[in-house]
C-alpha cells in the first residue's frame, strides 16, 4: 500500500510539473514583440524602412522569431553593411545597423566599400565627388586594393586619385586629381607607381604635365600640355 501510494505521488508530481512546464512554454511562445529598437548608423537608411521589413517577420512571437534570418534579410538592404539582431526581455527586439561607407564609385552603377564590395544605391550629391573605378565585373575587390595602395603612396604629395581603370587586358590607367594621367601598364603596379612618384618629385612637380607613360622597363615618356612627348632621359638632359 505504502509503495503504491509513493509511486502514485511521484506520478502525480511528475504530471503536475509537466503540465506547469507546458503552460509556461505556451505562455513564453505566446509573448509578442511590442517594441522594435533600431540603433547604429542611420544616415542613409530610413528607420521606417527597417521597421517595414522587420515587423512582418516578428508576427510569430518574441521567442519564435528567427533573428539570424532577420539579420541576413537586413544585410540585403543596399545601404546595410552589417546588422545584428537580439532580444531584450520581455518584449523588445533590438537591431544594430552599420551602414555601408562608400569609398569609390564603380563606373556609373554603384559604389564600392573599403573591401571592394559593390552596392547599388541612388547616389547622393555628397558622393558624386568620390574617385571613380572602372573594370570588368568581378574585378571590384582587386581594383579597390590597387586604389588603396596607390592612395597611400600619393599621400605625402598631397595628390589624390580621380579615376583608376583597368582594361580587358589588365592595363592600368590613373587620372590624378591634379589633371595628370599616368599609364602604369599591366605589370609591377606598385613598383611603377613608386617610379612615377620619384620622377614626379625630381622632375615634374612644377611642370604642366599632361600624361606620364610608365609602360617601360627602365624609363618613362612624359608629355607636357600642348607639347610633344619626351622621354625621361630627354627631360634630364634639358633643351
Amino acid at each position: 500500500m505504502g509503495l503504491w501510494f509513493n509511486r502514485a505521488l511521484i506520478l502525480l508530481a511528475t504530471a503536475m510539473v509537466a503540465a506547469a512546464a507546458a503552460r509556461g512554454s505556451s505562455y513564453l511562445m505566446s509573448l509578442e514583440v511590442e517594441r522594435i529598437a533600431v540603433t547604429g548608423d542611420q544616415v542613409n537608411i530610413d528607420p521606417e524602412d527597417i521597421q517595414s521589413l522587420v515587423a512582418p517577420k516578428l508576427v510569430d512571437g518574441f521567442l519564435a522569431a528567427d533573428l539570424e534570418a532577420l539579420a541576413f534579410d537586413l544585410e540585403a538592404m543596399p545601404w546595410v553593411y552589417r546588422a545584428s539582431v537580439r532580444r531584450r526581455w520581455p518584449d523588445a527586439v533590438v537591431i544594430h545597423i552599420k551602414e555601408q561607407q562608400p569609398i569609390a564609385r564603380w563606373g556609373d552603377r554603384g559604389f564600392l566599400n573599403h573591401e571592394g564590395d559593390l552596392f547599388v544605391v541612388e547616389p547622393g550629391a555628397g558622393y558624386l565627388q568620390l574617385p571613380q573605378l572602372h573594370g570588368e565585373a568581378g574585378s571590384e575587390r582587386a581594383l579597390m586594393r590597387r586604389y588603396r595602395s596607390l592612395e597611400a603612396l600619393l599621400t605625402h604629395l598631397d595628390i589624390g586619385v580621380h579615376r583608376l581603370s583597368v582594361d580587358e587586358v589588365g592595363q592600368y590607367t590613373v587620372a590624378l586629381d591634379n589633371g595628370v594621367e599616368v599609364l602604369l601598364g599591366s605589370d609591377d603596379f606598385v613598383a611603377r607607381a613608386r617610379r612615377f612618384i620619384s620622377l614626379y618629385e625630381r622632375e615634374l612637380a612644377q611642370l604642366p604635365v599632361a600624361y606620364v607613360d610608365l609602360r617601360y622597363s627602365d624609363g618613362a615618356a612624359v608629355q607636357l600640355n600642348d607639347q610633344v612627348a619626351m622621354t625621361e632621359q630627354q627631360m634630364q638632359e634639358g633643351p
